[in-house]
């Protein structure tokens, strides 16, 4: 499962723009079977269709097995119950502790406060960081993207 703004894609004025990596780390994860998904937080009043008028190629959303809105869910990140909800609804899923969830390095994570893999780790999920930076945040961490398909971790998934 991944985090989408920041993690697959960026924002650059008023369109999110996918990232160097996300559509080759994709289709390498679809070659070996695995299933994924998106889990990311959005305003109450936002669905599918408008989340797709923000992304310059809103096709992405199509290559994920499930895409789930916080708006749907009724719980934001990083409530454990979008997490579990999550692993519920992914077609093909594997055990909740064999599940991971991808998530990027957020300019105040050095704060405390702010753990971007806490709820699906307190879930029993594998938190994975993408980041340049060793942070105590996540069980594993990745510096890109690209390198997700051939990470050790993975095997865990399968």
């Amino acid at each position: 499962l991944f985090d989408l703004g920041e993690t697959l894609v960026t924002e650059q004025g008023d369109l999110f723009y996918l990232l160097p990596e996300t559509l080759e780390m994709v289709d390498a994860l679809h070659a070996l079977g695995i299933p994924i998904g998106i889990i990311t937080n959005v305003l109450p009043s936002w669905d599918e269709d408008y989340l797709r008028t923000l992304l310059a190629e809103p096709e992405l959303l199509d290559e994920f097995d499930l895409v789930l809105l916080s708006s749907d869910a009724e719980a934001p990140k990083p409530d454990p119950a979008i997490y579990t909800l999550a692993h519920d609804l992914l077609p093909g899923a594997p055990e909740i502790e064999r599940t991971a969830y991808v998530t990027e390095e957020i300019g105040d994570i050095a704060d405390a406060l702010s753990n971007p893999t806490e709820g699906a780790r307190a879930v029993g999920m594998i938190g994975v960081l993408v980041s340049d930076v060793d942070l105590p945040l996540a069980d594993y961490r990745v510096d890109s993207l690209a390198s997700i398909p051939s990470a050790p971790w993975l095997t865990c998934s399968r």
